[in-house]
């Protein structure tokens, strides 16, 4: 009598999911147990920003040793992308795994001022993360 439930994507944050067990007309309902799921926000840092890279580190803590997808936008508009998955070992001692690094080229900027968001995404929800952002001068 074990059961498996498929949950639906959740948002960041703490997220309270109760099991009920429902007779078999529909006319009563246990809780059966109840639990908390916690889906975190992916971390990580923009170590480098110029007119032709993005490089630095991202995570996904929920999902420790798997490599994220990286996504570049440039005043406001998505550019180019990547994945978190070059090796680091400087980042062992920090969050206990060294394949998140991520270098990601730039297209050709505009002249003028260039504002440079990098995400990552969430591994649980395809949610996007700001990792980091800056200014690039053309």
């Amino acid at each position: 009598h074990g059961f498996t439930a498929t949950l639906p994507t959740l948002s960041f944050g703490s997220h309270r999911i109760d099991a009920y067990a429902s007779e078999s007309q529909g006319n009563v309902s246990s809780l059966i147990g109840s639990m908390t799921v916690t889906n975190n926000r992916p971390i990580g840092a923009l170590e480098l920003l110029n007119a032709s890279t993005v490089s630095g580190w991202a995570q996904d803590p929920d999902r420790p040793t798997e490599s994220v997808a990286m996504q570049v936008y440039v005043n406001g508009v998505l550019v180019t992308s990547g994945t978190a998955d070059q090796t680091r070992s400087d980042l062992v001692a920090s969050i206990g795994s060294a394949n998140h690094g991520f270098s990601i080229s730039l297209p050709t900027l505009s002249a003028g001022t260039n504002k440079v968001d990098v995400y990552a995404v969430d591994l649980n929800n395809g949610l996007i993360s700001l990792i980091g952002s800056g200014t690039i001068t053309i």
